[in-house]
């Protein structure tokens, strides 16, 4: 396992992981959920080395050992950018292997909105649990409230 830095245009930097392999028959992104790191994919990176798969992932901004505030990304764009770069570095290091993207919970959530809004040039998508929608819809006068909080407390957790 290799750990390494990117610097987004914002200046953070975020913890990025590789289980290298040689010559493995594909590669997978991982991208984890809300609160997680990619730490806790270890086991699920050890099961794909052992199927010859080569493994990467990343802890988002405010996540796990990357920069920022804690669970806080300033967009949609920014979480979106951390994935192009994942998918780049891993057809930097495996080029001509199919690449597939793992996303769990808002990790699902946010590797279906990167493929449908960037259509990147990978062989699939997994996505477990992902997070599309709330289970109850939160009431109108709440959503108000939160749009109005969030341009008082663009930061409040």
């Amino acid at each position: 396992m290799i750990d390494f830095q990117w610097i987004n245009e914002e200046g953070l930097a975020h913890n990025f992981r590789h289980w290298p392999m040689e010559r493995p028959k594909a590669v997978i992104c991982i991208v984890h959920g809300l609160g997680e790191h990619i730490g806790r994919y270890g086991h699920v990176a050890e099961f794909f080395s052992a199927h010859g798969i080569a493994t990467f992932g990343f802890d988002h901004q405010g996540h796990g050992r990357s920069e920022g505030k804690r669970g806080h990304a300033p967009n949609l764009g920014s979480l979106l950018d951390g994935i192009g770069h994942l998918l780049a570095v891993a057809g930097e290091h495996y080029p001509g292997n199919p690449v597939f993207l793992y996303g769990h919970s808002l990790g699902g959530h946010l590797a279906l909105n990167f493929v449908l809004r960037r259509k990147p040039g990978i062989r699939g998508l997994i996505a477990t649990g992902p997070w599309i929608r709330l289970p109850k819809q939160p009431s109108a006068m709440l959503v108000g409230f939160a749009a109005v909080m969030s341009r008082i407390f663009p930061k409040l957790t």
